[in-house]
């Protein structure tokens, strides 16, 4: 078990003793069933620990001081506050009774707070200090791989269930992404054309599945390039991105069309990004198994998305390439849905990854 999901756990007890001790102190007017009551906490826990999760709390590459923790977890408890009232507005037998849910945040804050100082100021002193050799953190190294393991080792062979199920999953999500977001799509296209000239879409060659190319389409977030430029990182040129199309990209919402691509089968909803084509064929040459990633179809997000962010070196291509190949040994169902828990996380954060 890692040491997010232990934090996990931890906070997951703390907030269910923390409302059990609220209901033992405060009881509620009209009592309800012992289900009924446990099914009133484990909503509250639920909406704690999203919270805490999407405020990165679970995020241990970033500072966890106490000043810096005290404001997430302000924040995260400020969000589950206005998720449970929304919640409670539509369903209104899930109240815990009069002001037990509030009393159940302010409790969570304090708890929370305790056992993390607690525990981090353990974590500072000896044994827990000294020093450790961390191998893995989801990602290959490929200075490392070799043939045998590729050919030998697990992993890197993908089961036909499992490829039935990613796509019936990624083909599901895509049709009511579409739908669901047709309104914003023609609001979107719409924006688009007034601010700049030029069509809606961007369409572009990209290498798919087994090295074949196709049409990739996002919306437009950048000015025409004018001829003769160079073409190997002009898609990343900030000089010619546009307003509306830098929130579009900080959001990822130019991303949206590709869910047509999915329908396609051009490409799958989790799996490495598509690359150019110019690009594959530099790449190839200079970093040892690359064209490995093309043994899956590529994604709308991925491993190496949500880890590494966008590439603009070789360097960093490489680093993300050490992410797609872990994402392709321990392709799962589970994974893919942990992919898009964190890809959910970034794009309502607007932050990018890396």
């Amino acid at each position: 078990m890692s040491t997010a999901q232990r934090f996990a756990w931890l906070d997951g007890l703390s907030t269910v003793a923390v409302c059990g001790l609220a209901i033992a102190v405060l009881p509620p007017e009209a009592p309800a069933s012992a289900w009924g009551m446990a099914a009133r906490i484990a909503a509250v826990t639920l909406v704690c620990i999203v919270a805490f999760y999407y405020n990165d709390l679970y995020n241990f590459e970033v500072p966890h001081d106490v000043g810096q923790l005290f404001v997430r977890l302000c924040r995260a408890l400020g969000l589950s506050a206005l998720v449970l009232a929304g919640g409670y507005l539509m369903f209104p037998n899930l109240i815990l009774g009069g002001n037990l849910a509030s009393y159940a945040l302010l409790l969570t804050l304090i708890c929370v707070l305790a056992l993390r100082v607690a525990v981090y100021t353990l974590a500072k002193r000896a044994p827990f200090s000294e020093a450790v050799l961390l191998l893995g953190g989801g990602a290959l190294a490929v200075e490392s791989l070799t043939p045998s393991a590729l050919i030998f080792g697990d992993g890197f062979r993908v089961s036909r269930a499992q490829l039935a199920l990613k796509r019936a999953m990624s083909v599901v999500i895509a049709s009511v992404a579409l739908l669901a977001t047709a309104p914003l799509i023609a609001l979107i296209a719409l924006g688009i054309k007034l601010e700049s000239r030029g069509p809606v879409f961007f369409i572009q060659e990209r290498i798919g599945l087994g090295g074949r190319p196709f049409r990739l389409i996002k919306f437009r977030t950048m000015r025409p390039l004018e001829r003769g430029a160079d073409g190997i990182w002009q898609r990343d040129n900030d000089s010619r991105v546009t307003r509306f199309g830098a929130i579009l990209r900080r959001y990822r919402l130019d991303e949206f069309p590709q869910c047509v691509n999915i329908l396609r089968g051009d490409m799958s909803l989790v799996g490495p990004r598509p690359e150019m084509a110019s690009n594959v064929a530099t790449f190839s040459a200079v970093i040892p198994f690359y064209n490995l990633r093309h043994e899956v179809r590529p994604g709308l997000t991925g491993w190496a998305q949500v880890r590494a962010g966008y590439s603009m070196s070789t360097e960093e291509v490489t680093r993300k390439l050490c992410y797609d190949l872990y994402y392709i040994k321990h392709l799962s169902l589970r994974f893919d849905l942990w992919i898009l828990f964190d890809t959910v996380k970034f794009v309502l954060s607007g932050k990018r990854p890396g």
